[in-house]
């Protein structure tokens, strides 16, 4: 009873987050920018191979690196993400990773999906 609950508050919160935000990840469409943070639609790399899709992708912003990373460990796997190691996540038969740096005073964030 205890953990039906706690993934019903969990879903309550995902549900008003992504119907209170319009902003996603460039080329990745169901994942949330995390608060202030920006699109970098330079960056974005897509391909369709017949292993699946490989999507590579970045936003940059002022945000607190450890806060964006903590925010991603948390939502990404009420979006159907399964974390393995490291900044690794696999939803289906892809596979997530997130690199997190600074660069100039600013944070960046790549997402990088792949086949598995």
């Amino acid at each position: 009873m205890k953990f039906s609950f706690l993934f019903f508050i969990n879903y309550l919160f995902l549900l008003s987050f992504l119907y209170s935000s319009d902003k996603f990840v460039y080329g990745l469409d169901d994942i949330p920018l995390y608060k202030n943070m920006n699109n970098n639609e330079e960056s974005l790399v897509l391909f369709d191979t017949i292993n699946g899709r490989i999507v590579s992708t970045k936003i940059n912003g002022s945000e607190n690196l450890s806060e964006i990373k903590e925010f991603y460990r948390q939502i990404l796997p009420n979006l159907g993400w399964n974390k393995t190691k490291g900044n690794l996540f696999i939803r289906g038969n892809e596979v997530l990773e997130i690199i997190y740096y600074k660069s100039k005073g600013e944070s960046l964030v790549e997402f990088n999906i792949s086949p598995k």
